[in-house]
């Protein structure tokens, strides 16, 4: 019987490997008294520094790091997991430093990185070890939360859940208030590596300088954090978390325009966008009331082509400003 339930447990632990995704045991930390001695680590795991990267940094296989210090460390678990963990210590000068906090990272699986977002429990403890605090940070998140991020990027083939190809390709952004309800991802995923290249149009240059940046390619993806549904950067709907992304005009300019009310006509408030399409609407019902003919704005005569235009439309275009022909609006028809 034993060896039956032994037999369950290690096929258990193999399925949480393969998926890949972060699990409810995963997010669980057992709470004990650690200490950190750098020195003897340093010691014991030399051989494991990767001589082409920083001094700190120690590679021990199948895509397990380590970057430590006398007071952090962070660690990458082996392939296929898609987090990372934090440890901080107190320094305490001729013993073995004190555990200080601990959690685990969701995001751009790389040391170094910062594109990185608390997940799971994290552990506050003070000198004695004694833990202090305890904040579940997955209470921030919503109804999609970032096991499903990892299958909505595993569904594109953006990773691999089964092998963990990918986790170091996307950076992740999480927006949400306590003051708003709406819940959002961002997620970038890299495509090919950095490039060097000029720096950014307007930039200035100081006598002498050489200066160039560097650009990643990629693709973008905003989730509703609730209910996963993907939005793109030109849809309307985005402006309904306007409150939660932080410089949203600076971000998307086009949409907050949009989103400006152009005019008002009888009690009701239109953007441009809207207005226009309204005009269009009502001048293609004065055409058809009056017996004029119509021509859709989109096949509108241009300056070019006036010649071919009917003797009505020629009363319809006036002169503007640099003295190029154009035709009159509707409420010019109507009104004027």
């Amino acid at each position: 019987m034993w060896n039956r339930f032994l037999v369950i447990i290690i096929f258990s632990l193999l399925q949480n490997c393969r998926t890949g995704i972060i699990t409810e045991e995963l997010k669980k930390d057992k709470i004990m008294f650690e200490t950190f001695d750098y020195g003897k680590f340093e010691i014991e795991n030399g051989k494991y520094k990767d001589p082409n990267r920083s001094s700190d940094i120690y590679v021990f296989g199948r895509g397990r790091e380590v970057m430590a210090s006398w007071t952090d460390i962070y660690e990458i678990p082996p392939f296929p997991y898609f987090y990372w963990s934090y440890k901080e210590f107190y320094e305490q000068p001729n013993q073995p430093n004190t555990i200080k906090e601990k959690g685990k990272y969701f995001g751009d699986v790389r040391l170094g990185s910062f594109g990185r977002i608390e997940i799971g429990h994290w552990y506050y403890f003070d000198e004695k070890g004694k833990l202090i605090k305890e904040v579940d940070e997955d209470k921030k998140f919503g109804k999609f939360s970032y096991n499903e991020v990892l299958k909505f990027l595993d569904s594109k083939k953006d990773i691999n859940l089964n092998t963990g190809e990918g986790r170091d390709k996307f950076e992740v952004q999480y927006y949400y208030s306590d003051k708003s309800t709406k819940k959002l991802w961002k997620i970038f995923v890299k495509i090919g590596e950095p490039q060097d290249g000029p720096p950014p149009p307007g930039y200035k240059y100081e006598k002498g300088e050489t200066i160039s940046y560097s650009y990643q390619k990629g693709k973008y993806y905003y989730l509703d954090g609730d209910t996963g549904e993907q939005i793109k950067t030109t849809d309307k709907r985005l402006l309904d978390y306007k409150e939660i992304i932080p410089n949203f005009e600076e971000k998307f300019p086009k949409l907050i325009e949009s989103a400006q009310i152009y005019k008002t006509h009888e009690g009701k408030a239109y953007t441009q966008a809207e207005w226009q399409a309204y005009e269009e609407k009502e001048y293609e019902a004065y055409c058809k009331r009056t017996g004029r003919p119509y021509t859709p704005k989109s096949q509108e005569p241009t300056a070019e082509n006036q010649g071919d235009k009917s003797p009505f439309l020629a009363e319809d275009w006036e002169k503007g400003d640099d003295k190029t022909p154009r035709k009159k609006g509707f409420w010019d028809n109507l009104f004027g």
